[in-house]
């Protein structure tokens, strides 16, 4: 009976001693490596492990903590796809909201078309592109550093058609002036109706009769029925040289 204690002193030294008494209990001694070291029931799960040293710091294994992470999802995303197979997901339409701010940087002429380079948003980050040979029929080549960033591993081909289509037809759509006026702001070279060079003067109103992206020409008519149309690379200048009519204009015309 004298190696038994008060319970007082017992729990003073359960509290003292704090892990390292409750290993003593089960026979294993104090470790130099601190709490948790002889205790690891799953070796992926601890914080220490035998497959790894104590030193090693945390970040060191969360990449393998993301493979694991990214390949229960894989299986969730499956098993979901195997319960609702008459689904159709697009991850692009998705997306497509996350797609903002697009913009002209430059322009560069070439024979057969265009270089247009353009920055946009995506997912509040900026990314810059390129559509080669713009305009030039039947092949239009995007690329953008957005296909190689590790973040976005689902960008497939057909998601990388899809966002090439949806550029183009919005770049289209810019550079593709309406039947409406516009106002000059520089001179402007153009062509009358028999292929003579001819210049818009600055601030002169015109009006636009009409106009052929797949054909690159604007058909012109200014100063009491003037004719003349601009083409080729000039087509896709003619929203920078050219402001549609407003009335701001009025007192800048005079």
């Amino acid at each position: 009976m004298k190696n038994l204690i008060p319970y007082d002193e017992f729990d003073a030294v359960n509290e003292d001693h704090g892990t390292e008494f409750t290993q003593y209990k089960f026979d294993i001694g104090p470790q130099p490596f601190g709490p948790g070291y002889g205790f690891a029931v799953d070796p992926k799960l601890s914080i220490y492990s035998d497959q790894d040293s104590p030193y090693v710091d945390q970040y060191v294994r969360t990449p393998w903590m993301v493979k694991q992470l990214k390949g229960i999802v894989d299986k969730v995303l499956q098993t979901t796809g195997n319960i609702y197979a008459g689904a159709k997901f697009d991850k692009f339409m998705e997306d497509l909201d996350e797609l903002k701010n697009l913009k002209i940087l430059r322009i560069n002429r070439k024979n057969n078309g265009i270089d247009v380079f353009v920055s946009f948003e995506f997912e509040e980050d900026e990314f810059f592109g390129v559509f080669r040979n713009f305009g030039k029929y039947g092949q239009q080549d995007f690329d953008t550093e957005l296909y190689s960033d590790g973040r976005f591993p689902y960008i497939t081909a057909n998601y990388r058609l899809k966002l090439t289509n949806f550029f183009y037809k919005v770049l289209c759509s810019w550079f593709t002036p309406k039947n409406s006026r516009y106002v000059a702001m520089k001179d402007v070279m153009a062509r009358d109706e028999y292929g003579k060079e001819l210049f818009i003067k600055d601030k002169t109103v015109i009006t636009v009769v009409n106009s052929s992206l797949s054909d690159r020409i604007v058909n012109i008519e200014f100063g009491g029925g003037n004719k003349c149309f601009i083409r080729n690379f000039d087509y896709y200048m003619f929203n920078y040289w050219f402001k549609e009519y407003e009335d701001d204009y009025r007192e800048l015309i005079k």
